[in-house]
């Protein structure tokens, strides 16, 4: 494990670095992936390579299609840290 486990407001900030528009962007736990501005497929590949370097923890795509929300993202890279 590489990282600390990230509450879920450092996760949302995290998150929001990953994109060109985080100082505008307004998240909340239960933003929906698809309502996030920049949201696409590169993008999502951009943000789960950052998990893997901030939090040593590998999503997969079909992971991933299954998350609808910021908080069900949290979820799944805690309970892969603590495995």
């Amino acid at each position: 494990m590489k990282g600390n486990i990230p509450d879920i407001q450092q996760f949302i900030q995290h998150f929001a670095e990953q994109f060109e528009e985080a100082p505008e962007m307004k998240l909340f736990p239960e933003t929906l992936l698809k309502n996030v501005d920049g949201w696409s497929s590169l993008q999502a590949l951009i943000v789960v390579a950052s998990f893997d370097w901030e939090y040593g923890v590998t999503v997969t795509s079909e992971e991933l299609g299954r998350i609808k929300t910021i908080s069900n993202l949290h979820d799944l890279i805690v309970s892969k840290m603590t495995a």
